[in-house]
């Protein structure tokens, strides 16, 4: 569980909005972000290209991906609903994830690219990935500007970019882009996914996400499980 200080209304109530805007807006795209991650590694894990500086740089992504997924279960309250909640998200949002890596198999075959499964797989994760960081930063962003006084770049005493730091995957999309590269040059893969279809698609699982439209059906089968949900804690200290 993550303690929270704030110091005086207008923080409380940035806190406030912060907090549900990201939850509804990020943990999904986040969540199922990470999922991918370890479904590529697996795949890369057991394809040719898995060696030397690729397999290094893979092995460390892993571990960046699974430090993540343990701070963002340290900082709730109730393990076992967190755990619930997690898993029904890639639950819900599996039909739309693979449709859109479908799609994306579907141009690389058409332009002859070899393991266009496990090719598709990585663009896809690097795809989610990139969305997660971005809606991060919107996210933040917008509440900055909704709360921030003019001219500063924090309230007294409180940066909403540092208390939710643990949605935030700048490094760990990083590095995955690195793999990308070095992999797609192996390949020879210089195909432009930009195209309609591709585009459409996306499109569709990313207003899913923005919207928190597989938000109901995950409360719901967390909630079969746990039926008490307790919110994160926040201390107030008055000047």
């Amino acid at each position: 569980m993550k303690d929270v200080k704030y110091y005086n209304n207008t923080q409380k109530e940035a806190l406030e909005y912060t907090s549900k805007v990201v939850d509804f807006g990020v943990t999904l795209i986040l969540y199922s972000a990470l999922n991918e991650v370890l479904n590529a590694y697996n795949l890369l894990r057991e394809s040719k290209y898995f060696v030397h500086n690729i397999k290094r740089r893979a092995k460390n992504v892993l571990e960046m991906r699974n430090k993540k997924v343990k701070e963002l279960r340290d900082i709730v309250m109730h393990k076992g609903f967190a755990e619930a909640y997690w898993d029904a998200i890639i639950d819900a949002c599996e039909k739309d994830v693979a449709d859109f890596r479908k799609t994306i198999k579907e141009v690389l075959d058409d332009n002859n690219v070899p393991d266009s499964d496990m090719f598709s797989q990585i663009e896809t994760t690097r795809v989610l990935l990139e969305a997660a960081k971005i809606q991060f930063e919107e996210v933040i962003k917008a509440s900055n500007s909704k709360y921030l006084p003019k001219g500063l770049k924090d309230m007294k005493g409180l940066n909403l970019f540092n208390t939710f730091r643990e949605f935030y995957i700048d490094n760990l999309h990083k590095e995955w882009e690195a793999v990308c590269s070095q992999l797609y040059k192996i390949n020879g893969t210089d195909v432009d996914l930009n195209n309609d279809s591709v585009t459409t698609q996306f499109n569709v699982l990313a207003d899913k996400f923005a919207k928190g439209l597989y938000i109901d059906e995950c409360l719901k089968a967390a909630e079969q499980e746990f039926p008490e949900f307790a919110g994160a804690k926040v201390v107030i200290e008055e000047d």
